[in-house]
């Protein structure tokens, strides 16, 4: 009987630890993804032709290798339509709160 107690104990043991465990990466992804909301926040971009909030996953226009973002696709379009100079402002615009600058 006394191997079987001891078996059953090193279960419970190992099923403890695996969730202390479990709970502890939770709480560091959690703490990832708070720190990269608040990235986030703080380096806000604006479309170049409305001046509304975009993200990395708003549609682009392309200002030769690098992307801009715009509010919608027609934005993009009337960007990617402006005079060079004008396009080089904005895009340096954006560029600068993308880094938080």
């Amino acid at each position: 009987m006394k191997p079987l107690a001891t078996a059953s104990a090193l279960i419970t043991l190992l099923a403890l630890g695996t969730f202390g465990l479990t709970g502890c990466a939770t709480n560091a992804s959690t703490a990832g993804a708070e720190k990269t909301a608040a990235t986030a926040s703080a380096h806000q971009m604006t479309c170049p032709i409305t001046g509304e909030p975009v993200t990395e996953d708003s549609p682009s226009a392309m200002y030769g290798i690098e992307p801009v973002y715009c509010s919608s696709v027609a934005d993009a379009r009337q960007f990617a339509s402006l005079p060079k100079e004008k396009r080089a402002k904005l895009f340096a615009a954006q560029r600068a709160q993308a880094e938080g600058r």
